[in-house]
């Protein structure tokens, strides 16, 4: 994992995650970037696609990798509404450093962010320049290379 900062950051006055030319900060694009060991100009902004979950799918496939992407119920320590974390932790764990992204809001306004942590669900890296994480763990998006289809089918593929 390459730790970057974020290029495109929110500005504190408005309160869709935007900066104060209206463009959407790039956390996603840096956590990816992050975790794939890649300039962050390498990959692409995905706030600024019309819809962030079919671009980073597209990239994932552009790439031949699958991404898995699951909600985490409020309360709770992880993922737990499926019988496949286990192997799909074991396989984060063993295959990428254990390494995963999580959403939530940001602790800096009433947006989403998003940053590499580990299956733990604890933050390994945030890009934003304060490093000051989610405010909550709300989702995990496993990035699974190489086309890893047997683990593909057995998790939620959004695709």
């Amino acid at each position: 994992m390459t730790p970057h900062t974020q290029t495109i950051t929110a500005c504190p006055t408005r309160q869709d995650g935007h900066n104060a030319d209206g463009i959407p900060g790039d956390c996603l694009r840096t956590a990816v970037a992050s975790l794939l060991d890649e300039p962050i100009l390498d990959v692409p902004h995905f706030g600024m696609a019309e819809g962030w979950w079919e671009a980073l799918t597209d990239y994932a496939k552009s790439l031949g990798d699958v991404v898995l992407y699951y909600p985490i119920k409020e309360g709770h320590a992880e993922p737990d509404t499926f019988e496949e974390w286990p192997a799909l932790r074991r396989w984060v764990d063993n295959n990428m450093a254990g390494l995963v992204l999580l959403g939530g809001p940001s602790p800096r306004g009433p947006f989403g962010h998003e940053v590499v942590g580990n299956t733990d669900m604890q933050l390994v890296h945030d890009p934003h320049p304060s490093r000051a994480g989610l405010a909550a763990v709300e989702d995990v998006i496993l990035w699974m290379p190489g086309k890893a289809t047997e683990l593909a089918e057995t998790g939620r593929v959004l695709l």
